[in-house]
């Protein structure tokens, strides 16, 4: 009977981790890029002289390349760098082909599909699922 009980605080707390709302604001960046790609992708595809259907089967190694790559560019500055090596060897790739009188909209759309939707798993993964990646939060 000597014992006293104490009652937690009623009140609500109003303090939230500081990191939380870059969290979202990364998160809806990214995911809002992801859809415009999406979106640029199918419009694309249908200005395409092929449909994306004949190259389907380069959306699933594209986007899995893609959510590596940029998970990597998450956690360290070797990745960022891979990243944006990638990037430009694509780029250059591009050029490339239409150097040749090659007509390079026909691949174009589905690794388009291809960077959105790696883009947006990554982000759903690391940024929805599970938090921001440190490194990542810190560039913002």
């Amino acid at each position: 009977m000597g014992v006293a009980v104490t009652a937690p605080d009623a009140t609500p707390s109003t303090a939230s981790d500081p990191d939380d709302g870059l969290d979202r604001r990364i998160v809806r960046t990214e995911l809002g890029i992801a859809c415009a790609t999406v979106v640029t992708a199918t419009l694309l595809s249908t200005a395409a002289s092929a449909p994306a259907s004949t190259w389907w089967w380069s959306i699933p190694p594209v986007a899995l390349g893609w959510a590596f790559l940029t998970a990597l560019s998450d956690r360290y500055r070797a990745g960022l760098y891979a990243l944006s090596g990638t990037a430009v060897l694509v780029i250059f790739g591009v050029v490339w082909w239409v150097a040749n009188a090659s007509d390079p909209l026909r691949i174009v759309p589905p690794v388009v599909y291809g960077l959105g939707l790696g883009s947006a798993a990554n982000r759903l993964l690391f940024g929805v699922v599970r938090p921001v990646p440190p490194l990542r939060r810190a560039r913002s």
